[in-house]
């Protein structure tokens, strides 16, 4: 089910699901998404920093974070990461997943 206010829930359209992981997760919401299927792109994560000024760092199991531009970051030890694909957000933007 998902919500985009967390208090009304709707089923997921079908060929979605199911969710699995931590119970009150978060989905972004696309309009448009378009898969890198014949080019190779990667982006440089010491390019980004995190809003509150820190480099990236993943942890296991955390493949998404919030960014924002950044002169000089020095973050994780493994920085070009391959991009398999790039999208819009819809208005909604993200949803409460469950």
């Amino acid at each position: 089910m998902f919500s985009s206010d967390g208090k009304h829930w709707s089923l997921l359209p079908d060929g979605l699901g199911p969710v699995t992981g931590k119970m009150g997760a978060y989905a972004f919401v696309f309009s448009a998404l378009t898969v890198a299927i014949n080019e190779v792109r990667y982006v440089d994560l010491w390019q980004y920093e995190t809003p509150d000024g820190d480099p990236i760092r993943f942890r296991l199991g955390a493949s998404t974070v919030l960014v924002q531009r950044s002169v000089a970051s020095r973050g994780a030890k493994s920085r070009y990461r391959r991009v398999l694909a790039a999208g819009t957000l819809a208005d909604t933007g993200a949803v409460w997943v469950r």
